[in-house]
């Protein structure tokens, strides 16, 4: 992040009270910084001696002119949870790699979780720094957490990753909890009250429908804490998705199987609807509600299930 004035950032290690020195150089891990495509992989040691990747983390290296010098680094010891830039921005769980260049967040505007400049949080995959490396908080905390002093880091321009990196959302909607990167694991982040399931993001196209209809219990996950937003529906599950949200209307059912309420009310309800209990549901068959696009044969999602029975409900 910061270009120059080698001393004024030693000084705010030294005054930072988590900046420290470790007592011995570490091997486990070796870290790449690719600046063409803005991801750093970290390569642990195997048990045969040799390193393999393991993870990999996006970040945002320097933008032209302040570009992050290529070449073979080692971490310096240096460390600290909060570190003031010279241009007055902070940065959280900062690793030194070599004189004014670090490991850190995206930049905040005070030494507070809580203060995030939002815009930086988008602007992770892009090479926009002043030559350190931003990373998402619970990625910058890894490498704060794991690798000491001694640990190789190679920064490279090269066309491919051997891992994907995952970036949480693109970016902090409107509507979200400005201020807070989403990853933090502190323990005052709303970001973390948010996410009922972990395969449906905060932020992303279906959280806040799929986040309604868990709420209120007219759609559940499918277990291990995951919704599986692009799997799809039968017509049973749409029959007691509308069930659900009509208020489970008390009806005459001749069936005993968990649906068998529901099929019978839809009949009732929307007798133009014909859905097969056991086959998957296309948009053609939600005609009547105009889901997407009318007359496809597209198969309906489970994420397009919560958005349109949150529609409906919302009437």
């Amino acid at each position: 992040m910061i270009k120059r004035l080698s001393a004024l950032i030693l000084a705010c290690f030294m005054l930072a009270s988590a900046a420290f020195s470790a007592s011995a150089a570490s091997d486990d891990y070796k870290i790449r910084v690719n600046r063409a495509t803005n991801v750093v992989t970290v390569y642990e040691k195997g048990a045969d001696g040799e390193y393999y990747p393991s993870r990999a983390f996006i970040c945002s290296t320097g933008k032209p002119g302040d570009e992050t010098p290529a070449g073979e680094f080692a971490l310096t010891g240096y460390k600290a949870k909060w570190i003031r830039m010279v241009d007055g921005s902070y940065g959280q769980y900062c690793t030194q790699i070599k004189g004014n260049y670090l490991f850190h967040s995206a930049c905040y505007t005070a030494a507070d979780a809580s203060t995030l400049i939002t815009e930086e949080y988008g602007d992770l995959g892009k090479s926009v720094s002043l030559g350190c490396v931003r990373l998402q908080v619970a990625d910058a905390k890894w490498i704060y957490d794991n690798c000491d002093w001694g640990t190789a880091v190679s920064v490279v321009d090269e066309e491919t990753d051997p891992i994907a990196p995952e970036k949480y959302i693109d970016a902090i909607p409107e509507g979200y909890p400005a201020g807070w990167d989403p990853t933090d694991p502190h323990k005052n982040n709303p970001w973390r009250a948010l996410e009922a399931f972990s395969d449906v993001r905060p932020g992303s196209r279906y959280h806040k429908a799929v986040q309604y209809c868990f709420e209120r219990g007219f759609l559940n996950g499918v277990g291990g804490g995951k919704f599986s937003p692009e799997g799809t529906v039968c017509g049973a599950m749409v029959a007691q998705a509308l069930y659900n949200a009509a208020g489970r209307p008390d009806v005459q059912a001749e069936g005993t199987k968990w649906y068998s309420k529901a099929v019978r009310w839809l009949e009732t309800a929307y007798p133009d609807m014909k859905l097969s209990p056991e086959e998957n549901v296309v948009r053609s068959e939600l005609a009547l509600f105009k889901i997407n696009n009318e007359g496809s044969d597209a198969v309906v999602t489970r994420g397009e299930l919560a958005e349109l029975i949150m529609e409906l409900h919302n009437g």
